[in-house]
C-alpha cells in the first residue's frame, strides 16, 4: 500500500496494485523508479509468483525452474508420489471442475492447491454430499477457476519443520509439535512444543526431513529456506502436508534466533544476493531450550478494540518474546486469525502449561463487530469517506446536493458501487430529505448510521435520522447547530460556558433591551446557528448595540436570521478536534489558533497593518507538550457529549483559555473541522482522517496515528488587506518550502479578496517539523516569503 508504514525506511518505491497489474506493468514500474536489482527477496505467501518472475528477468538467485513445483501443492505431491516418497491419494483442478463422484475414500481435506497460508478456505469432508458442499463454498469464496486438491485425511499429530536447504540437502533446525491443533477447523490453536516431546513426532521429523531433501534434491533446487509441515499416525509413518518456501510466521522467526542462533529473514537476504554461508548453515544445530508457542485467535467477524496490552503479556514469568497487532480486523473465518501470540521457556511440559494457564488467565479481547448488512448513509461528496464506508459495506447510501453534482466532480464509477445514491437540491428542503427517508422505509432498510461531514449537511442529516428512527430527541440535531440550543443543554452541568441570551428579532426593542439589561458588556452577537465565524461582531457598549445590529446584514448562507447574544471571553482560542466511540476518543487534537478568529476579522475590518508573523490558521499542541491541558480538555468535552447526547462520529469543537487557565466552552458541531483543520488532521494521522471517520463510526476504531512530524499546522495565505489579486503564489511555489507537507491554491489573480469575511480562503499550507523552534521558524518564513499581493478596488 503507498501508505505503507515501512516506506520511510525505504531508498525507494515502486508501487504495485499485485491483484490488478500484470508483470511488464511491474518491469516498467522498477524502471521508471530507476531501480536495478541485484537481490528479489519476498516473505508472502501470495507473491511467489511474482518473486519468481522478477528473479528470472533479472537473472538473479531465487527463479529456478524447481521453484515452480512449490507454488503447488498439487504439483508438490505429485511429485512426492513420483519418486516413492508419498503415498496419498488426491485430486485437483479448478473448483468448478472437480467431479466429487470420483473421490472414494473419506474423510478428504480440501484446500486451494496455491497461497492456502493461514489455513485459507481449508475444509474437511466425510462424505461425497460433504464434499460437494465444500467445494461449493470454496467457489462462493474464490469463485470456480480457483484451483483446489483434495486429498486423504490423515488422522495424527501435526508438526512443522523449518530451516535451510544447502546444496539441495534440507536442514532441520526449528522442530514444533503441536498435540492441541484444531482439527474442526484445521487452525494452529493451543500450546506447541519446541523442540518435539513425543518420540514419535522426533522419529518422524528425521522421516520428513529426509523426504523433503529428496524431493530437493530431484527438483535440482540447491537452496532456500522451507517452512514444512507434517503429519505422523499412530504407526509411525510420516506424510508430508505441504511445502512453504519461506520462514515460518508469527514468532518461528523469534524461536528460531533464540535457539538455533540463525536469522530466517537474514538468510533468506543472504540466499537472494548468493552470499550465504553455507558451512555455518550446514553444522548449524539447535540448543535444548524448551519453548513453548501460545497463540490467540479472534473467533469472531468484527474489530479488536480492546484487549490486553503486549507489555503485559510480557511481564509475565516465563514469557520470553510475543507479538501484538496495532489495530486488527477479522473480515473472514475462513482464515487463521492470530491477532496476539506469546513465546514461553520453561523446564518442562508441565511448567509451560503452568505459565501457558497465568497466560490465558490475563489475556482477554473484546470485538466490535461489523454487521455484513450494516447500512450507512452519507450525506455530501466526498471520493475517500464515500470508498471507505465501501471498503467496509456494500451497503452505501449517498446523498448528494446540487452543489455535488455542479461544483464537486462526483466519481460516477464509484458511485455505481454503492448500493443508491439519492440527489436532492439542497439539504435544508425538508420535503426532499423527507422523500429519501420514506425511500429508505419503503425499501425496508434499516440505516444504522447517518454520516454528515460538512456543515452544509448537518440539519438534513440529523432530520433524516430523526425520520429514520435513529433517535427519539427531535431536537438533537438542533443542538449541534443553534448555538442557543447547546448551550441550552450545558445548563447545570461543570462545564464552563459564556452568558448568553435569544436574540430571536434583531429589530424587536424589547428584545433588544432585554439583552441590556440582561448581559455584561462587552459582547458577541453572532447568527444562532452560523459557521466559521460569518456574520459575528463585538458590542462594546450598551448605547452600541441597536446601530450594531441595524447594520448587520443577514447571512445569504443561512435561512434563519435569528441570533445569540453573549458575553465575550478573552484569552487564547482553542478548537479540538475528536472521533468518538462511546465515551472514549478515538483521536483527540488539541490546536490553538494563531489568533482568536473573531479579533482577525476586526483587525481586517479596522485596516491594522499585517506583520511577519502567523496569524491566519492553526497548530496542534503535541500532548506531550501540555498534558494538563489535554485532560483537562478531556473532561470538559466528555461533560459536553454527555448533555448533548453525542457518542460516535466526528466533533469540532472551539474553547477559550482565559489568562488563569479555566477553559470555557465557545461552541460545538458534529462533524470535521473546516478550512485547513481537515489535512492538517489527515497528517497528523498519517492517512486521510475521512477513512478514519469511516471506520470510527460503522466499526468502533481506527488505525494508530503515525504522524511523521511531531509539530504540525496550517496557514492561511492572506494578502495585507482587501482587494483584488495581482500576484498569488502556485502550489509548485507553496510546495518549494522545507516543511511543507501539503498546499492548496483556492484564489487566482484577478480574483477579489474580501478580508472581513472569515471564510475568504486564499490557499492553505500544511506545515511539519520536528521541533517547536523549526516550525516556527518555517512558519515566519512562509508568511514573509509567500506574499499574496492585491490593488485597491472599489
Amino acid at each position: 500500500m503507498p501508505d505503507d508504514i515501512n516506506r520511510d525506511s525505504c531508498d525507494a518505491h515502486v508501487v504495485v496494485d499485485w491483484d490488478t497489474a500484470d508483470f511488464p506493468q511491474l518491469i516498467e514500474a522498477i524502471d521508471r523508479a530507476g531501480v536495478v536489482p541485484i537481490a528479489v527477496v519476498n516473505l508472502v505467501e501470495p507473491l511467489l509468483p511474482w518473486q519468481l518472475q522478477v528473479a528470472r528477468h533479472y537473472g538473479l538467485p531465487g527463479g529456478e525452474p524447481a521453484r515452480d513445483t512449490l507454488l503447488s501443492k498439487a504439483a508438490v505431491r505429485s511429485e512426492m508420489t513420483r519418486i516413492g516418497q508419498s503415498s496419498l491419494r488426491f485430486e485437483n483442478g479448478p473448483a468448478g471442475s472437480i467431479d466429487a463422484g470420483v473421490v472414494t475414500k473419506y474423510p478428504v481435506i480440501v484446500k486451494p492447491a496455491r497461497d492456502s497460508g493461514g489455513s485459507r478456505l481449508v475444509r474437511r469432508a466425510d462424505s461425497v454430499e460433504q464434499l460437494r458442499g465444500c467445494l461449493q463454498d470454496v467457489m462462493r469464496a474464490a469463485g470456480p477457476e480457483l484451483e483446489v486438491i483434495v486429498e486423504e485425511y490423515l488422522d495424527g499429530t501435526e508438526f512443522s519443520v523449518d530451516g535451510p536447504v544447502v546444496d539441495g540437502v534440507f536442514h532441520a533446525l526449528f522442530s514444533v509439535e503441536k498435540p492441541e491443533h484444531d482439527e474442526e477447523r484445521h487452525h494452529d490453536a493451543g500450546l506447541r512444543l519446541s523442540p518435539p516431546q513425543s518420540d514419535l513426532v522426533r522419529s518422524a521429523v528425521d522421516q520428513l526431513t529426509a523426504k523433503v531433501s529428496a524431493l530437493c534434491t530431484e527438483l535440482g533446487l540447491g537452496r532456500g529456506w522451507l517452512h514444512v509441515e507434517g503429519r505422523v499416525l499412530s504407526d509411525g509413518t510420516a506424510e508430508l502436508v505441504e511445502i512453504n518456501p519461506r520462514s515460518g510466521g508469527g514468532l518461528y522467526r523469534s524461536a528460531t534466533m533464540r535457539t538455533c542462533n540463525v536469522d530466517p529473514v537474514e538468510v533468506t537476504v543472504c540466499m537472494a544476493l548468493g552470499e550465504e554461508d553455507t558451512e555455518a548453515l550446514r553444522t548449524c544445530t539447535r540448543s535444548d531450550e524448551l519453548l513453548g508457542l501460545l497463540p490467540f485467535e479472534v473467533n469472531q467477524l468484527g474489530t479488536v478494540i480492546e484487549a490486553t496490552p503486549l507489555a503485559e503479556i510480557k511481564a509475565i514469568p516465563g514469557v520470553v518474546d510475543g507479538y501484538q497487532f496495532d489495530s486488527y480486523e477479522v473480515t473472514s473465518l475462513d482464515s487463521e486469525n492470530f491477532y496476539t501470540e506469546a513465546l514461553l521457556s520453561g523446564d518442562s511440559v508441565e511448567h509451560l502449561q503452568e505459565i501457558a494457564d497465568r497466560v490465558r488467565a490475563a489475556f482477554h479481547v473484546r470485538v466490535q463487530q461489523v454487521r455484513a448488512d450494516t447500512n450507512v448513509v452519507v450525506c455530501k461528496w466526498s471520493p475517500t469517506l464515500t470508498r471507505s464506508l465501501l471498503d467496509i459495506t456494500p451497503h452505501v447510501y449517498v446523498v448528494l446536493d446540487d452543489f455535488d453534482v455542479k461544483f464537486m466532480d462526483p466519481d460516477w464509477d464509484l458511485l455505481a458501487e454503492s448500493a443508491r445514491v439519492y440527489r436532492i437540491s439542497d439539504f435544508d428542503s425538508n420535503e426532499e430529505v423527507a422523500a429519501v427517508a420514506a425511500d429508505l422505509a419503503l425499501r425496508d432498510i434499516k440505516v444504522d448510521h447517518v454520516i454528515s461531514w460538512t456543515e452544509f449537511s448537518q440539519f438534513g442529516a440529523g432530520y433524516l435520522e430523526v425520520l429514520l428512527g435513529l433517535t427519539t430527541d427531535p431536537l438533537k440535531h438542533v443542538s449541534f447547530r443553534d448555538k442557543r440550543m447547546m448551550k441550552q443543554r450545558l445548563r447545570g452541568t461543570d462545564v464552563a460556558v459564556a452568558d448568553w441570551m435569544t436574540l430571536p428579532d434583531r429589530a424587536s426593542e424589547t428584545d433588544r433591551q432585554a439583552v441590556r439589561d440582561g448581559l455584561r458588556f462587552p459582547l458577541v452577537i453572532k447568527p444562532a446557528a452560523g459557521s466559521g465565524t460569518i456574520g459575528t461582531v463585538t458590542v462594546r457598549q450598551p448605547e452600541d448595540l441597536a446601530g450594531v445590529l441595524e447594520a448587520l446584514a443577514p447571512d445569504p448562507e443561512l435561512r434563519s436570521v435569528q441570533l445569540i447574544a453573549e458575553e465575550r471571553i478573552e484569552g487564547r482560542e482553542l478548537h479540538v478536534d475528536a472521533l468518538w466511540n462511546g465515551d472514549e476518543p478515538l483521536y483527540f487534537v488539541v490546536s490553538a489558533y494563531y489568533k482568536p478568529r473573531l479579533a482577525l476579522v476586526e483587525d481586517s475590518a479596522a485596516n491594522i497593518p499585517v506583520t511577519d508573523a502567523p496569524i491566519d490558521g492553526s497548530y496542534i499542541l503535541p500532548a506531550d507538550d501540555a498534558p494538563e491541558l489535554y485532560r483537562r480538555a478531556l473532561e470538559l468535552h466528555r461533560g459536553v457529549n454527555r448533555a448533548m447526547g453525542i457518542t460516535s462520529g466526528a466533533t469540532h469543537l472551539e474553547m477559550f483559555e482565559r489568562a488563569d487557565g479555566e477553559l470555557v466552552f465557545s461552541e460545538i458541531a458534529t462533524r470535521l473541522g473546516g478550512a485547513w483543520i481537515g489535512q492538517v488532521l489527515s497528517e497528523y494521522l498519517g492517512y486521510e482522517v475521512h477513512t478514519a471517520l469511516a471506520s470510527g463510526t460503522v466499526r468502533g476504531t481506527i488505525d494508530q496515528p503515525r504522524s511523521g512530524k511531531r509539530y504540525l499546522g496550517a496557514l492561511q495565505l492572506r494578502p495585507a488587506t482587501s482587494g483584488r489579486i495581482t500576484k498569488m503564489p502556485s502550489e509548485e511555489d507553496m510546495r518549494a518550502f522545507d516543511g511543507v507537507l501539503r498546499a492548496q491554491k483556492l484564489r487566482s489573480v484577478g480574483d477579489d479578496v474580501d478580508l472581513t469575511h472569515p471564510s475568504n480562503w486564499c490557499g492553505f499550507i500544511v506545515l511539519g517539523a520536528d521541533s517547536a523552534d523549526e516550525y516556527v521558524e518555517r512558519a515566519h518564513r512562509i508568511v514573509r516569503d509567500l506574499r499574496v499581493e492585491v490593488e485597491p478596488t472599489a
